[in-house]
């Protein structure tokens, strides 16, 4: 299967956590008794396989996640707001994912994160949560993650080719697995 590095790897770096720690990132309420907080972030070009990542944490670490595309995809296809409207979009996102941080003590945020700054501000609403949360950073390792064509047939979200070469051109990868708040990837 595809995936299975991807759901090896969050496995180990969740089971190392856990031992560093001795608290339970493994259910709501274990973390909520342990007052654990854990932020992961799933990023990657659209169509490489952030959904499917995000669900499996979702599914296996009982957590809500927040999906870019829902706040930035419309009628079936991506678009690109005016920067008014985009700020606007982002303040909705980032409430969203600090609310269900704080219910649940995990979110999983979806989300290409292109950006160092947009990166950043996900660092600074896990430390608005707690500044001991931890950070985990995972982006998808399909062998299609960096293929315009086959990107392009794998959006769900009706992104067009000319804003996945855009996104493929400014896409900087990040250093991978779990971060506590004072050391960025």
């Amino acid at each position: 299967m595809q995936y299975t590095k991807d759901f090896n790897r969050i496995e180990k770096w969740i089971t190392s956590l856990e031992n560093d720690t001795g608290c339970s990132f493994r259910t709501k309420s274990a973390r909520i008794k342990d007052g654990v907080y854990l932020l992961a972030i799933v990023r990657g070009l659209p169509g490489s396989g952030k959904s499917t990542i995000a669900d499996y944490i979702c599914e296996n670490f009982e957590c809500s996640k927040v999906e870019g595309d829902e706040f930035f995809s419309g009628a079936g296809r991506y678009t690109k707001p005016p920067v008014d409207q985009y700020l606007d979009l982002n303040k909705k996102y980032d409430a969203k994912s600090l609310d269900l941080m704080r219910k649940d003590g995990m979110v999983v945020i979806s989300n290409p994160s292109i950006t160092l700054s947009r990166v950043l501000v996900h660092f600074r609403t896990a430390n608005t949560v707690s500044p001991s949360c931890k950070v985990l950073i995972i982006e998808p390792s399909t062998e299609w993650a960096q293929n315009i064509s086959e990107l392009k047939n794998k959006t769900v979200h009706g992104v067009q080719v000319s804003i996945i070469k855009k996104m493929a051109q400014d896409y900087f990868p990040l250093k991978q697995g779990i971060f506590p708040l004072g050391k960025k990837p």
